[in-house]
């Protein structure tokens, strides 16, 4: 099965774009923890 070109270049910026916001998702939830610890750490 050969697939054409177009839909190859679909999928793939499909797939980048879930990624991207994985990505946005991603550091988000990072500053979040980062926010925590910092209080956790810092406010005996």
């Amino acid at each position: 099965m050969i697939l054409p070109i177009p839909f190859i270049k679909n999928v793939g910026k499909l797939i980048f774009k879930e990624l991207y916001f994985i990505k946005i998702e991603y550091i988000k939830n990072l500053k979040d923890v980062v926010g925590v610890f910092k209080i956790i750490v810092f406010n005996p």
